[in-house]
């Protein structure tokens, strides 16, 4: 199936989705199933392929290719909407936790052990919108304003920009308004750092 509920509303491709699983898991069927769409692809799916350009990118299970994507590319692609360049200032003995600098921006994140990333590595830094915390978080604290808030039901989705300049996205269900100075923080865990030289690309190519 190639983007069969493309051009359908919103409300009639949730239903068509729900029938497609609920046809091919009673029937046992295997089916390859093309798409652009990330809800789409983590609900449908049983094993996610991503492609790049042609090329594979990553394949798991949903929830392995949502948690931990194997590249920028990867991430951006399955909603990681923060991408931040950035540089690494401290590796810790630990080669998967390294100190990452991106103007007023000072993160600590989890990189690939296997990525090579020393003291100087141009990067990369992910971090979902649900994954910042409004207010004090003891790390990964960062300060900044609040430009554009969207009411989506019980959450909010912020754009904000820190002093240096840094656009941040986040999603809250406490209230904000725009003008407002908000504290945000992230768990190390949620912080992923890339190297650079994985380009993103646009993701008119990417298919899940």
């Amino acid at each position: 199936m190639d983007e069969p509920l493309s051009n359908l509303d919103a409300a009639l491709r949730i239903e068509m989705r729900t029938e497609i699983k609920r046809l091919y898991q009673e029937r046992e069927l295997s089916v390859l199933y093309v798409t652009h769409d990330q809800e789409e692809a983590l609900s449908l799916a049983t094993r996610l392929v991503v492609l790049r350009a042609g090329r594979l990118e990553q394949t798991g299970t949903p929830e392995q290719v949502y948690t931990q994507p194997a590249s920028a590319y990867v991430a951006s692609f399955m909603g990681y909407r923060n991408m931040v360049a950035a540089r690494v200032e401290e590796v810790d003995g630990d080669p998967r936790r390294v100190t990452v600098v991106a103007g007023d921006l000072r993160l600590r994140g989890t990189a690939d052990p296997d990525a090579g990333l020393r003291v100087g590595s141009d990067v990369l830094v992910a971090v979902r919108p649900e994954d910042f915390v409004l207010g004090r978080a003891g790390v990964n604290d960062v300060n900044a304003l609040a430009e554009v808030v969207e009411y989506h039901g019980r959450e909010l989705a912020v754009r904000a920009r820190t002093e240096g300049g840094t656009v941040l996205h986040f999603r809250t269900e406490k209230p904000v308004t725009a003008g407002a100075r908000v504290p945000l923080g992230a768990p190390e865990e949620r912080v992923l750092v890339f190297p650079t030289e994985q380009l993103l690309g646009t993701h008119d190519d990417a298919d899940g």
